[in-house]
């Protein structure tokens, strides 16, 4: 009963796995779509001084991404069909599985990637998209700045 291992960890527990999939998704956004990669993509924070991209490019022999992140994407598109028949009907079956595994202790019902969303994008349809009021102050200010109308709101009665 259950499923996949977390990735990560012990090789017992195949944690070996975590790195193949992370240099998968390096190969496939970096090296091969031409942008940064590994220790040549920017820290976090913000775009890299001179100083630190003249040190990191004599670190790594290579240019260093000293005029932006450089940090690529990856869109692969498969058609199930070519694979085999009955996706949709599989699939199905995969997500009920997940729905059914037991969640940690304390913790809420599993989801799948994208639910939360999904369940997201059907709440707003239907109620509306909440805003914080300083993001309306904000989205007001600047539209008076260039002359747009302001944000047409609806408030909640509390």
């Amino acid at each position: 009963q259950g499923g996949l291992m977390p990735l990560g960890g012990l090789e017992e527990n195949s944690g070996y796995k975590g790195m193949g999939l992370a240099m998968l998704v390096e190969v496939l956004g970096g090296v091969l779509g031409g942008s940064n990669f590994g220790t040549r993509i920017r820290r976090w924070q913000g775009p890299l001084s001179d100083a630190a991209a003249k040190e990191k490019e004599q670190r790594q022999g290579g240019p260093a991404a000293a005029a932006g992140a450089n940090l690529g994407q990856a869109f692969i598109a498969l058609d199930p069909s070519f694979f085999c028949g009955g996706f949709a009907e599989r699939m199905a079956e995969f997500i009920h599985q997940m729905h059914g595994l037991q969640p940690g202790e304390g913790q809420p019902d599993v989801v799948v990637p994208g639910e939360l969303e999904h369940n997201a994008c059907l709440e707003q349809t239907a109620n509306g998209i909440k805003l914080h009021a300083s993001l309306v102050d904000g989205l007001d200010q600047l539209g008076e700045a260039f002359g747009i109308a302001k944000v047409k709101i609806e408030r909640e009665e509390d």
